[in-house]
């Protein structure tokens, strides 16, 4: 994958102007990999990129498996990556029977938003979210128990 700079200067541009707005306050984003590459989306050297502690539960919230299944997520760590230059924090992400799905990095303080999911899953877009799911949406109500695998730790 080839990364557009001027394009993605633009983008960025954008956003610090404050000219690209949605409707529930949140501005769009432009696709994270277009920053940290072709590298697995969600993994450690390219993050899910969130604008703070809204933006995470929001997006967590909106996760959706491939068949439209809710799930659970956890936190299991922090890690600094030297390729996104931030600190960033590793999810468990189980099925609702508490098999694991998949484990995603994230980005809780990167000053874009992503709107794509990991693959596997899929992201709800926020126009669909419905008024009873809209009163949890920024909030951690879908926390799983700890349970940890050694390699996990």
């Amino acid at each position: 994958m080839t990364i557009d700079i001027d394009e993605l200067e633009r983008e960025i541009e954008k956003i610090r102007k404050n000219e690209i707005s949605t409707s529930n306050g949140f501005r769009d984003s432009i696709d994270s990999n277009k920053i940290f590459g072709n590298k697995r989306f969600g993994g450690f050297e390219n993050p899910i990129t969130v604008r703070g502690f809204n933006c995470l539960y929001s997006y967590l919230n909106r996760l959706r498996t491939c068949e439209g299944s809710m799930f659970s997520y956890c936190r299991l760590r922090s890690k600094y990556s030297e390729a996104t230059e931030s600190i960033l924090d590793y999810y468990k992400i189980n099925s609702l029977d508490g098999n694991v799905i998949t484990h995603v990095y994230i980005d809780t303080f990167h000053p874009l938003e992503s709107v794509c999911a990991p693959f596997g899953l899929s992201l709800k877009p926020i126009s669909e979210v419905s008024e009873n799911e809209m009163a949890t949406l920024y909030k951690p109500v879908r926390l799983s128990v700890l349970n940890f695998t050694d390699d996990e730790i």
